[in-house]
């Protein structure tokens, strides 16, 4: 048995290297909690205040390891009818995992959007789709995440609905938040 399970949350170096920085983020103060954050909450908020996190979001330990290599990007055309599936795919990511290891091994290989082209501050990396694959040592697959157009979406105060974000966007693949192996650009 290989573990290969992910960390849901991101664990400070101490207390004192967190984003959360005042009383009244936590504990609070006289029973009420300021939640400030924003959209940059958890893994993001330690991206946009550069601070360097003991375990990153998405981290995970094996008995193996993994190579990542061939990463191929291909936006899809977007529909712009407001009924439009929100879960349909708008970027296919696909790459390869190698396992250099000397054991069998599960990679849990995580696609993050940078910022996005957007009225509205959007986080330095967002999580958009992940993929779980099996391999014995020495072997070698193609993987594939389709992005959703959710994930390229931002909420637009002004129009009250989702807005798409248009143009250049960076698409990262890795083992965590903080372990990027791959990089690349693709235009929607």
């Amino acid at each position: 048995m290989n573990p290969s399970a992910r960390l849901p949350l991101t664990f400070p170096e101490d207390e004192l290297h967190s984003p959360i920085d005042s009383p009244e983020q936590y504990p609070g103060v006289d029973g009420v909690v300021r939640y400030a954050e924003g959209i940059f909450v958890g893994y993001r908020g330690y991206d946009e205040r550069g601070i360097e996190p003991r375990f990153a979001f998405g981290h995970g330990l094996s008995y193996s390891s993994f190579a990542y290599d061939g990463l191929e990007l291909r936006a899809q055309s977007i529909d712009e009818r407001p009924s439009f599936d929100p879960n349909a795919a708008v970027i296919e990511v696909s790459f390869e995992l190698t396992n250099t290891g000397q054991r069998a091994g599960t990679e849990v290989a995580q696609v993050y959007l940078g910022p996005l082209p957007a009225e509205v501050a959007t986080p330095r990396r967002t999580l958009a789709g992940w993929a779980r694959v099996a391999l014995a040592p020495g072997e070698r697959r193609r993987a594939s995440v389709a992005v959703p157009r959710r994930s390229l979406e931002w909420w637009d105060v002004a129009a009250g609905g989702w807005s798409l974000a248009r143009g250049p966007i960076e698409v990262m693949v890795g083992a965590s938040s903080r372990d990027i192996r791959l990089s690349g650009r693709t235009t929607v």
